[in-house]
């Protein structure tokens, strides 16, 4: 059989290219589509992890590749594979599997991306064998969360590229969410600061983390998400106690001292002017427990855990992930109606321990508190050399476990995240003790060049099938919303047709619902509902609708707009079997 002969890390390099690719992913924005933060970062992400792994799996089907890049046993590695185990068994188990397993347009989560997390984790700590590749890679992301950063600091300005910008009170950068950015942000401070401290870390590098650490946490102030917040500052007092330097510790305490007297003198001044008239200091001063925002907090996660309280299989395997809108709504609180927004739906606890535990169990969340457990004790083991990544770690983990007690994870932070569990995996004394130097060559014979080919062409339909045709039915939906800005109704309702007839894809629910709400608002305006391309709309949408009660029995928002779209169908028109339809939904 013909051999080709191929330097031996050829296909190792392609998968460290891949992971530079997906360091950067924190950065898409699909301006143009809905859930322009979210979308976008998930669907790029799933395409490049899916050709990595057939890359990996080329590699892997090597003989030399089998030796040096599968992955050692650690407590990291496992309590990742149980998490995704887990992820997946509570998704079949749920109450809406589908949703579960596709998870919602505007998070793009579900056991389907979750395993790509896990694929990329698996790939990362395989082909990442030496130290220097590690700090290469980590600078790059700390290089990648300084322009989230900066795109932030520019939404405080009128600048017209950037999305959502006009001196807005609360920045996002490329997250989409202050929250969401100050959770990633938290991440790559600390990692800076934590790479500060290492070993390896030059005067010149020093200056460069150190810029890093001071860009990101002024942005995590600038979100005014105040959990993250005190995120921050227990990371930085942990990072200070636990560190051999007396002087460091000197400074730890003056910083709490310092901390202690601003938060009473703020509390102080809260109903002065001063404070109340800016923005932030108004902001931080506010935690009673009656402000409004933690009540609606306090609210949704008694009604999660009054909902997984119901019988011995939720308590167990929980309502199944992405599903926390179904026990918020069987447990909903008529308090909400009131305040400001009116907020009567959270598909998050916003509270990632009891998200978990709501929609995965007391399964789901040992397995949540595993991993973290598995990365502290792999931290306690470091050797002394590694002490500065070992405090800088634990204080890191230690601020983004109090941040995700207060809000949710998403792609760009799941990204982080996993990248610094990655390194972690890596200073583990027992993972690299059987690192192989990769040395030699690697034998691709013509049958796996034959594989290869038939693989990539398997993986260019399933890339097409599950990941372009929804950009496809997302963006001709943005469409048919903006023909509808300009009343320009005959091409919005061929747009969401033409949307519509991507009816395989997971985000199918979403567009449904879009449609029936510009229908409705449509068919409100006087004479609408004589026009014959508006009925003709009107019972379109109502068929898809249909298909959003038939598939979704439990849900009772496909209800309310099949009510909404009978009640125009019979509008006008006492007889109307609409009506009767309108009062039966």
């Amino acid at each position: 059989m013909k051999v080709i002969e191929r330097k031996d890390d050829m296909l190792a390099k392609i998968l460290k290219l891949g992971v530079y690719v997906v360091a950067f992913i924190p950065l898409v924005i699909f301006s143009e589509f809905l859930s322009p933060f979210h979308f976008g970062k998930v669907i790029v992400f799933r395409s490049v992890v899916e050709i990595m792994l057939v890359f990996y799996i080329l590699l892997l089907l090597t003989p030399e590749g089998r030796k040096k890049y599968l992955p050692s046993k650690s407590p990291i590695l496992w309590a990742f594979a149980i998490l995704t185990a887990v992820f997946g068994i509570t998704s079949m188990t749920g109450i809406e599997p589908y949703q579960s397993f596709w998870g919602t347009l505007e998070r793009m989560g579900g056991w389907f991306t979750f395993t790509h997390y896990f694929v990329f984790f698996v790939i990362l700590i395989s082909v990442f064998k030496d130290r220097k590749d590690w700090i290469r890679l980590l600078q790059v992301a700390l290089f990648v969360s300084v322009l989230s950063a900066l795109y932030g600091y520019l939404q405080k300005t009128d600048t017209d590229w950037i999305i959502g910008s006009g001196s807005r009170s609360k920045i996002f950068g490329t997250i989409g969410n202050a929250a969401l950015f100050a959770g990633y942000m938290i991440v790559s401070a600390f990692l800076a600061l934590t790479m500060f401290f290492s070993k390896e870390a030059t005067q010149n590098t020093r200056r460069f983390y150190f810029a890093v650490f001071l860009i990101n946490s002024f942005a995590i102030f600038l979100t005014g998400i105040r959990g993250s917040v005190l995120g921050w500052v227990v990371g930085v007092l942990v990072l200070g106690f636990l560190s051999n330097s007396k002087q460091i510790k000197k400074f730890t305490l003056i910083f709490l001292l310092f901390v202690i007297a601003s938060v009473g003198t703020l509390y102080a001044l809260r109903n002065t002017d001063f404070v109340r008239h800016n923005q932030y200091l108004a902001r931080y001063s506010d935690i009673s427990p009656k402000t409004y925002t933690i009540q609606t907090r306090t609210w949704a996660w008694t009604a999660g855990i009054d909902s997984w309280n119901d019988s011995a299989k939720t308590i167990l395997v929980g309502y199944g992930p992405e599903n926390f809108n179904y026990p918020f709504s069987f447990h909903f609180n008529p308090k909400f109606y009131k305040g400001p927004g009116s907020e009567t739906l959270f598909d998050r606890a916003h509270n990632m321990f009891i998200e978990v535990l709501v929609t995965m169990g007391i399964l789901g969340l040992a397995a949540y508190i595993f991993l973290f457990t598995a990365a502290f004790k792999v931290l306690r083991r470091l050797t002394p050399e590694d002490r500065g990544y070992k405090i800088g770690f634990i204080a890191l983990i230690i601020a983004y476990m109090i941040h995700n007690a207060f809000i949710f994870d998403t792609s760009a932070n799941f990204i982080a995240f996993f990248t610094v569990l990655g390194f972690i995996y890596f200073l583990d004394p027992k993972t690299s003790e059987g690192a192989v130097e990769n040395k030699g060559e690697v034998k691709l014979s013509t049958g796996l060049g034959f594989l290869a080919i038939i693989m990539f062409l398997a993986l260019s339909i399933f890339i097409y099938k599950i990941n372009i045709r929804p950009v496809y039915a997302n963006y001709t939906t943005t469409r048919a919303i903006i023909a509808s800005w300009s009343n320009d109704h005959s091409t919005a309702i061929s747009k969401y047709e033409e949307a519509l007839s991507y009816d395989d894809v997971p985000i199918k629910y979403e567009i449904r619902h879009r449609f029936a709400k510009y229908i409705i608002e449509l068919s409100n305006k006087k004479g609408a509902t004589e026009n014959p391309q508006v009925i003709d709309a009107l019972n379109f949408a109502l068929e898809e609708v249909e298909k959003n009660i038939q598939e979704r029995p439990r849900d009772y928002l496909p209800l309310l707009y099949s009510a909404r779209l009978h009640i125009m169908s019979g509008k006008g028109d006492p007889n109307s079997p609409h009506n009767d339809k309108a009062q039966k939904a």
